[in-house]
């Protein structure tokens, strides 16, 4: 298939131009500055919004690395890059140093932007679509935007408050202070969790847009019902962090007696050695590593119930919303989580909610959910598998946000009466959540 190019835009009414940290899901881009829940959501957004009619004409990212003495290389190079969908992404170069990094991507940021809002002179509409506002910093998208006369949209699914997801530095302060800044100038916002423009935004136009899950995991799910003499499997998967609770997650297997337990981990991050520590002392412990997506997809077949831990009560992450929990409800496996973001208003019916956010009350519900009958957790996981299929596609999630991007710039499409925004009172472009 061919590389799409600027010139084969889908739209004329519209061009667009993204700015973020998408990179293909290859080895040469897999270190420990690599993401892949994030890389996997903006990869899956770049196809939604192109099979919705809106391609961009212009993607701009960077290399992934730690930064420099934690990586050998000082001056990373500019490159392009080609994502599985044949969408060419530009990678800029940048001073691979503290602060200087955030500057001159920035910098390169500003003027690419700058230089297509030239070659886009006679758009009709133009807009600047940003991931995040930290890397690359959100100044520096809002500035070009407004230079360029294009609406400035952000896809904002990560703040980070110090102390709690994040060290309390001096650099985590600047960047909560910088963001509480920019998020009200931007003219529209895709969010993962209302509380975002609830507390940081009130009177922005947004859509609410947690994830979303690829056909490739809506054709190998399937019904699992688990065998009657097979052990209880438990699968969780993601960054290996405290705040994504494998540390509770072990100390509420540890509770667990008897060998009908058998607990699965793959990932990586700061507990790997506990997590492998854990599975030399406890037969039951199975650590898989880093997997290929694939793999991951695999994994979840094996599993009678999945585990999503992510903190909320002794840590504050009233802003973020695990984007795997997509990944989770659409494989068809009954699902445990905590009451993160709006899932429990949004999945009351697809979920097994853990209301007590300790190993005791963890290890409590496996055990309720494990005595279940097979049938009984089957119907759970069909029921979460069919709504995320009905509701929570790619497919659906692009087309809501290429309405909403219509929105913002005045143009009414058939099948949909234009919506109004307003300033004063926001308009909440979303089907689903109704925030309070």
């Amino acid at each position: 298939m061919p590389i799409i190019s600027p010139s084969e835009d889908t739209r004329a009414d519209i061009v667009l131009a993204y700015v973020g940290t998408v990179v293909p899901d290859q080895p040469e881009f897999h270190s420990p500055a690599f993401n892949r829940a994030g890389n996997m959501w903006q990869t899956n957004l770049l196809d939604a919004l192109k099979n919705a009619g809106l391609l961009p004409s212009l993607i701009l990212s960077q290399q992934p690395m730690r930064t420099f003495p934690n990586s050998r290389t000082i001056m990373s190079a500019p490159g392009r890059v080609v994502l599985p969908s044949n969408l060419c992404v530009n990678l800029l170069p940048f001073l691979n140093l503290p602060i200087l990094r955030l500057l001159t991507v920035g910098m390169f940021v500003l003027i690419n932007l700058i230089r297509w809002g030239w070659q886009q002179r006679d758009a009709q509409h133009k807009v600047v679509y940003t991931f995040n506002l930290t890397e690359p910093m959100g100044l520096f998208t809002l500035l070009a935007a407004r230079l360029i006369g294009a609406k400035a949209v952000a896809s904002v699914n990560d703040v980070n408050v110090p102390g709690e997801a994040v060290p309390a530095t001096l650099f985590y302060r600047l960047d909560l202070w910088l963001q509480k800044k920019l998020i009200p100038h931007f003219d529209g916002l895709v969010v993962v969790n209302i509380r975002i423009v609830e507390d940081l935004a009130p009177v922005v136009p947004f859509v609410h847009v947690e994830g979303g899950v690829s056909e490739e995991i809506l054709r190998r799910s399937s019904d699992h019902r688990g065998e009657p003499d097979a052990p209880f499997t438990i699968v969780s998967t993601g960054s290996l962090s405290e705040i994504n609770g494998f540390e509770d997650l072990l100390q509420a297997f540890s509770l667990l007696r008897g060998n009908i337990y058998r607990l699965r981990i793959a990932g990586t991050g700061e507990l790997e050695s506990r997590i492998r520590q854990s599975a030399e002392t406890d037969p039951r412990i199975e650590y898989c590593g880093y997997l290929e997506f694939s793999d991951v997809l695999a994994l979840y077949d094996t599993a009678d119930v999945l585990i999503n831990m992510r903190l909320t009560q002794r840590v504050k992450t009233h802003y973020y919303f695990p984007s795997k929990m997509f990944e989770y409800l659409a494989s068809g496996v009954p699902v445990i989580t905590t009451c993160v973001g709006q899932v429990e208003e949004e999945y009351a019916e697809h979920a097994f909610f853990l209301k007590d956010e300790s190993p005791e009350g963890l290890a409590h519900l496996i055990e309720q959910v494990a005595s279940m009958e097979p049938e009984i957790r089957a119907q759970k996981g069909r029921m979460a598998r069919e709504y995320i299929q009905a509701h929570g596609t790619w497919e659906a999630q692009g087309c809501r946000i290429v309405k909403f991007i219509d929105d913002l710039c005045g143009i009414a499409k058939s099948g949909h009466p234009q919506s109004t925004v307003n300033k004063e009172h926001a308009p909440v472009f979303d089907d689903l959540a109704h925030p309070s």
